[in-house]
């Protein structure tokens, strides 16, 4: 049985979630979204509890951060991160992202360049890019992998295949859901019962927090200018194509790239191993650095 210390940090407009669990240097874990919740992250994250301290949070307006829609922006994000690294008393903050967060860690850094430690970067999104071209390449991939014969198959296996919507039960509307969802996340649909939280999600942070974000953006500056190592794990079936990250992070040498064979966006579903030793290098690099 896993022991969380939860609590509430106050911020403007409301409460934030936190959950926090093991021991060694603080990680905060930044989910994806805009508008999901940390959850999902628990099961891939918390074998490394004995290395690291864990700090998760429901960014505000998400599951259980209950806050206002209109106080929703990316730079009320932003500062929500700041307010939780000064009230854990830490001088520099170390980060754990996930898809969206991403985002959230690289303009974080953009305003906070001094106050940030290391960042691992799980299946991000673009580091420059636009919101036209972002979305682009993620819906010309995204209705191709609803039509891969493994999740027709498995949606025939449910008779779900040939009805429409209107025609669902409620609970043949959820597995519908469930396993379309991992269609997209997963490069084998078959682990599609291994994936969390898909139903927590809530809109409108989501859209009150995509709205707030820049036409464009490029955090180059940032990734050059930052001390400490960045890392990056991708899988080579993601969803967001994985090419421009590629050609935009090895372009510095303080970034590691490593990719995951035969995974998509929810990589460490697919490759549970590949993504524990991924990690377990990752943390043994970190500390080297910081011995020195």
């Amino acid at each position: 049985m896993d022991y969380f210390n939860e609590w509430l940090l106050h911020v403007p407009d409301g409460n934030i979630f936190v959950r926090e669990i093991g021991t060694g240097e603080t990680f905060v874990v930044l989910h994806g979204g805009w508008g999901a919740e940390h959850s999902y992250l628990l099961d891939p994250l918390i074998p490394f509890k004995q290395q690291i301290h864990l700090i998760f949070y429901d960014q505000r307006g998400s599951l259980r951060s209950s806050c206002k829609t209109e106080s929703i922006s990316l730079e009320r994000h932003v500062e929500d991160l700041e307010k939780l690294r000064l009230s854990i008393n830490l001088q520099k903050i170390s980060l754990i992202c996930h898809s969206m967060g991403s985002f959230l860690a690289l303009q974080y850094l953009k305003h906070y360049p001094n106050n940030v430690k290391n960042i691992i970067l799980i299946s991000p999104v673009y580091a420059k890019a636009s919101i036209s071209s972002l979305t682009e390449d993620i819906e010309s991939k995204t209705l191709a992998r609803w039509e891969r014969k493994n999740v027709v198959d498995l949606l025939k296996k449910y008779h779900l295949h040939n009805k429409k919507n209107s025609e669902f039960s409620d609970k043949e509307r959820a597995l519908w859901h469930r396993i379309t969802f991992s269609a997209i996340n997963l490069y084998d649909v078959s682990r599609w019962e291994q994936l969390r939280s898909c139903f927590y999600f809530k809109n409108e942070a989501g859209q009150s927090a995509a709205k707030s974000m820049p036409e464009s953006w490029d955090f180059s500056p940032q990734i050059m200018g930052i001390e400490q190592k960045i890392s990056v794990i991708l899988g080579d079936d993601d969803y967001v194509p994985i090419q421009p990250n590629l050609d935009f992070y090895r372009l510095y040498p303080r970034v590691g790239v490593h990719v995951l064979r035969h995974a998509g966006h929810v990589c460490w579903i697919d490759q549970p191993e590949q993504f524990a030793d991924t990690m377990n290098r990752i943390l043994h690099t970190t500390k080297t650095i910081q011995s020195f």
